[in-house]
């Protein structure tokens, strides 16, 4: 195949392969692919993603889908086997560990919408994680997947919210089909789900998860990775945690000169002068770059048709 037809060919099945060092990770991420490939409900598949409770059928559909992986080794199958043994997480402490997780900052998405109810919704989201309520189905427990770890090392990113995981132009779209936000959140993540299983059923995505720490010392995970010849690398914000020649290093002893490799830098705003507002001195500066950036966020909202919705 020459380039073109060897990232297109509709023909080929697409191998994914997800490489983390935190055993929670590998776990929670195993016990989605399994109810993605199983009979589990889009619903229950939802909610372990993203809701932090679940209604009574969600917790059968994880623990059926956990009975079947279960056997894993190391850290990863500590967990599994601590979710297969457990009971339903207490409701009330997975609403106060959700609530001790979030950081003030979080208010602010509920200053970003014009709607009143899209306003209510934020809020309660913001204040519970819960993305069930609305459904007319009643939560019976936390999420085994965000409050019960048997590594306490190991856990969840404080703070986490869906919002993370939304393509803004996507939730515009699907907002102008429903008069609720969260409606519109739902449809978007339950399209998603069916299209991956789609793939998956037809076997034109394959998943391979791999619990290891990827750094220049573990040379028997970078020569597994080379063999697999990938075509493309995404390393996240990798290169925020080594320096730049070991990053390029790492990156040559893994891929081909044709394996294509993409990331992004979290830090580089700290290094870069400039990239904050209190880099600028004069009063009036600050404030005609305060008035550039409403101006290009009203720009941006109107090309997308968003200023019905959004601030």
């Amino acid at each position: 195949n020459n380039n073109n037809n060897k990232y297109n060919n509709s023909n080929r099945a697409l191998k994914f392969v997800g490489v983390d060092q935190s055993p929670f990770t590998i776990a929670k991420s195993l016990v989605i692919y399994e109810m993605l490939k199983g009979k589990q409900s889009n619903e229950s598949i939802l909610e372990v993603w993203f809701s932090s409770t679940w209604s009574e059928g969600t917790w059968k559909d994880f623990k059926d889908a956990v009975s079947v992986i279960e056997k894993q080794e190391g850290e990863v199958g500590e967990y599994l086997s601590h979710w297969l043994k457990s009971s339903p997480f207490p409701l009330d402490q997975a609403r106060n560990e959700w609530l001790k997780s979030m950081k003030r900052s979080s208010c602010g998405l509920i200053f970003g919408f014009k709607r009143m109810n899209d306003i209510l919704d934020t809020t309660e989201y913001v204040l519970s994680g819960d993305l069930i309520m609305r459904q007319g189905k009643k939560s019976v427990c936390g999420n085994s997947t965000m409050f019960d770890h048997p590594i306490l090392k190991y856990k969840r990113a404080h703070n986490e919210k869906i919002f993370e995981t939304i393509y803004l132009p996507d939730l515009i779209k699907s907002m102008k089909e429903t008069s609720c936000l969260f409606d519109a959140i739902r449809n978007m993540k339950l399209k998603g789900i069916k299209k991956v299983r789609k793939w998956i059923s037809q076997n034109l995505l394959q998943i391979e998860l791999i619990h290891g720490s990827l750094c220049l010392q573990n040379k028997n995970l970078i020569q597994r990775l080379k063999n697999m010849k990938p075509s493309a690398v995404g390393w996240s914000n990798c290169s925020d945690f080594m320096s730049p020649k070991d990053f390029h290093k790492l990156a040559r002893s893994i891929g081909s000169d044709d394996c294509v490799h993409f990331g992004y830098s979290l830090n580089w705003v700290i290094y870069v002068f400039g990239t904050s507002i209190i880099d600028y001195r004069p009063a009036q500066v600050r404030k005609e770059l305060l008035d550039l950036s409403k101006s290009a966020i009203e720009l941006l909202w109107n090309s997308l048709g968003a200023t019905e919705y959004l601030l």
